[in-house]
């Protein structure tokens, strides 16, 4: 079903496993009625999940001193 929805197959696998772990029942204890259905929605979330987990590209900023520190220290000054 995942290769004719032009899916990963490993996922397609996990879905699997994951539902088999589960009797093929909902987080709520209901049986499962469309499997299809929910295999849809697995896979919208697989890229949702993959979106939300993309690297963030900008980094922390090495420009700004985010602390508000001086830049001279005086270490002989007591805390």
């Amino acid at each position: 079903f995942f290769i004719e929805k032009d899916f990963n197959a490993d996922e397609g696998k996990k879905f699997f496993a994951h539902y088999e772990a589960n009797d093929w029942k909902t987080s709520d204890g209901k049986s499962i009625r469309d499997w299809q259905a929910l295999a849809v929605n697995w896979m919208d979330r697989t890229e949702l999940f993959a979106e939300e987990n993309t690297p963030n590209k900008k980094g922390a900023s090495q420009n700004r001193d985010n602390l508000k520190t001086t830049k001279t220290k005086d270490y002989g000054q007591p805390l």
